[in-house]
């Protein structure tokens, strides 16, 4: 299901967690909301073409009664 689009710049990093280092590709700018925290956990290229690509990786959402869950997603990129 498609979901919401935004503009801004797509921006990668590594994070550790419990001394394990993920790959992190992060959407920011000010038209991304600050509750809407757009984080793809270790993003790979998909596909691509002449003005878009494809990532896939996780992202985290809060679960019900806490804690967190993680979902395949896939993020197409193109120019705004």
């Amino acid at each position: 299901m498609n979901g919401p689009s935004y503009v801004g710049d797509l921006c990668t990093h590594l994070i550790t967690h419990q001394g394990q280092q993920f790959k992190v590709a992060t959407l920011r700018g000010p038209a991304v909301p600050n509750k809407a925290r757009l984080d793809l956990y270790e993003p790979v290229l998909d596909g691509f073409s002449t003005l878009a690509f494809r990532l896939r990786g996780f992202e985290r959402h809060a679960a019900e009664g806490g804690g967190w869950v993680s979902v395949v997603q896939e993020w197409h990129i193109e120019p705004p």
